[in-house]
């Protein structure tokens, strides 16, 4: 009887570290930023196992502040697909984000600019070659809210405009 009780009770307390090693895990994969600078994570790896099988899904590299700066894709046969590099100003906004084919051609880049509130105020979208193709243009009300949002072509034509409304207590 002491026996089992010494196995049930080994086989509780792994189960409970399995857990406790799942929720961290969660929590890890989730990339909260924080928590990815706290435990200085440097990069983050997903893999799929299917029976002997061991494909790479995703890898994610951070800067010392927590920050994603390369996101890589692969796909279903653990082949190369893609590629995001993210670069960020000294409050730890984005400023760029690039996107990269399966050849490492650049796609597309996307540059972004703060107002002295530090409220994204201007994406400027360029394809592969350079060439601007999108803007996106933000602006806020006197109390800081994004008010509204205008997206205009490369010939500076408004294609697309998003009004927020608020309702207070």
């Amino acid at each position: 009887m002491p026996m089992e009780n010494r196995t049930n009770n080994h086989l509780l307390f792994i189960i409970l570290l399995l857990f406790l090693f799942a929720f961290q895990s969660n929590n890890l994969w989730g990339q909260k930023k924080k928590l990815i600078s706290k435990n200085k994570v440097q990069t983050c790896t997903s893999t799929e196992i299917h029976g002997k099988t061991v494909l790479t899904d995703s890898k994610c590299t951070y800067n010392q502040a927590g920050l994603l700066i390369e996101e890589v894709n692969y796909n279903d046969s653990g082949i190369f697909v893609s590629r995001k590099k993210y670069n960020y100003n000294k409050n730890g906004d984005l400023i760029t984000e690039q996107k990269f084919n399966q050849k490492h051609q650049m796609l597309e880049m996307r540059t972004t600019s703060y107002n002295a509130l530090n409220q994204k105020k201007e994406e400027l979208i360029y394809d592969g070659k350079f060439q601007l193709f999108k803007k996106v243009i933000y602006t806020y009300d006197a109390k800081g809210l994004k008010v509204e949002k205008k997206t205009f072509d490369a010939q500076n034509h408004l294609i697309a405009k998003k009004i927020y409304t608020y309702t207070y207590y």
